[in-house]
């Protein structure tokens, strides 16, 4: 692979440690890799952000679906009132 990865933590560079091809419903081949930092205390730690990150989005998904369920559930009682 010609493009270089740095870790997001330290700025080493990240080393492959998986490759894969998709075949994609098209025709075309899509090439996945998996990169992981060469200190694996670094990479520990990269792992723990990126599942705070994914955490803090799933709580905002569930507050978003929570406030349309409120103003859909408003709507439909000003609908009924008319």
């Amino acid at each position: 692979m010609d493009a270089y990865n740095h870790c997001i933590r330290c700025g080493k560079l990240r080393i492959i440690t998986k490759e894969w091809t998709i075949e994609e419903p098209n025709g075309s081949t899509t090439k996945k890799s998996m990169t992981v930092c060469p200190d694996t205390g670094c990479q520990k730690e990269v792992d723990l952000m990126l599942e705070e990150k994914m955490k803090e989005r799933a709580r905002k998904e569930t507050a978003r679906q929570a406030r349309l369920a409120r103003i859909h559930s408003k709507q439909t009682e000003i609908i009924a009132s008319i």
